[in-house]
């Protein structure tokens, strides 16, 4: 029972997370679910979980995005996941849950330490295909692959709903594809499927909030809401991960 309901717990933290910024999901779940299942099994709920609030969000902020620069992401995303995929299937246990952990920190050393330049307008949609590509290989090792594309995008300077829909249109064919490979491989099996959509309606829950919640921030603080997210999961991973 106390699994079930961290699962839920957690799931509904995360998926604020992912109606505020359009990514970090994983972030939030992967890392503290890792302490609690199998790496492997974290990995496959948050890339199951992200996928249904990725399309949710797509279809709230649709009248907002770029789609000829989104597809371009969309489809570097997909040809990274495979050889993260890879890593995932191969990698012991012990060192998927410490991989996880130095992505989480990664993460926010770079949102803190790197503050990229605004590419100029020739070179956006090939900085961001690279960024979608490095995304997709966290994502399937990870699941955790949002935080390069979305330093790129606050970046550029895109509105709150662009950064939001292109962030989750980015994440969901990725998911599905490390969702359909873990399934059909036998990576996993149907009684992590059914925990996932067990912690669905939480997820769901917490990503409606979290989008009303983004109506209210101003657009200029928008990337130090990004910022916050990965810093707060970072805190609160490394102390549940020495308490564990």
């Amino acid at each position: 029972m106390t699994f079930w309901w961290m699962g839920t717990i957690v799931a509904s933290l995360a998926g604020l997370i992912q109606g505020l910024t359009g990514f970090g999901f994983a972030l939030v779940f992967t890392p503290l679910a890792a302490l609690f299942l199998s790496p492997r099994v974290a990995v496959f709920s948050a890339l199951v979980l992200s996928a249904s609030l990725s399309g949710a969000v797509i279809i709230q902020t649709r009248a907002h995005l770029r789609w000829s620069t989104v597809l371009v992401m969309v489809g570097a995303s997909a040809l990274g996941t495979l050889p993260g995929l890879v890593a995932l299937t191969i990698l012991p246990e012990g060192t998927l849950r410490v991989v996880i952990i130095i992505a989480t920190l990664l993460a926010a050393l770079a949102f803190f330490a790197w503050r990229p330049r605004p590419l100029p307008p020739r070179f956006e949609r090939g900085g961001l295909a690279m960024a979608s590509f490095i995304g997709g290989v966290l994502n399937g090792s990870t699941s955790m692959g949002g935080p390069p594309v979305a330093l790129l995008i606050a970046a550029q300077g895109w509105r709150t709903d662009e950064v939001r829909g292109s962030l989750a249109a980015f994440n969901l064919l990725s998911s599905l594809i490390g969702t359909g490979v873990l399934l059909s491989s036998g990576i996993v099996d149907s009684a992590a499927l059914t925990a996932a959509l067990y912690w669905l309606p939480a997820a769901l829950v917490g990503s409606a909030t979290g989008a009303l919640l983004s109506r209210r921030v101003p657009h200029r603080v928008f990337p130090l809401v990004l910022a916050g997210t990965v810093l707060a999961s970072v805190g609160l991973t490394v102390v549940l991960f020495l308490i564990h």
